[in-house]
């Protein structure tokens, strides 16, 4: 499952894993909203992230082909296991 919001005033894009996830694929939104230099849209394919976080890491940081900054962030276990366990 991968979630994806803004961050407050900095505009970061986040990019949520479940606690077991090890890898992710998602598009750099700065890039899905932005225009290349003829003014034509950037494609799917173009902003595509990939990348994997290890399972005792909770957070990380990836750049997409353009040089945006995300974030990588691991839903806390805690939080997890309390859900599926409701």
């Amino acid at each position: 499952m991968l979630l994806r919001e803004k961050g407050g005033t900095t505009n970061r894009q986040t990019i949520y894993l479940n606690p077991s996830a090890t890898a992710y694929v998602d598009c750099c939104e700065a890039c899905l909203g932005g225009v290349d230099q003829y003014g034509a849209s950037i494609g799917h394919r173009a902003a595509q992230v990939q990348g994997t976080l290890r399972l005792d890491a909770d957070v990380g940081f990836t750049t997409c082909r353009r040089g945006h900054r995300l974030v990588v962030r691991r839903i806390a276990r805690r939080l997890a296991l309390q859900t599926a366990t409701a």
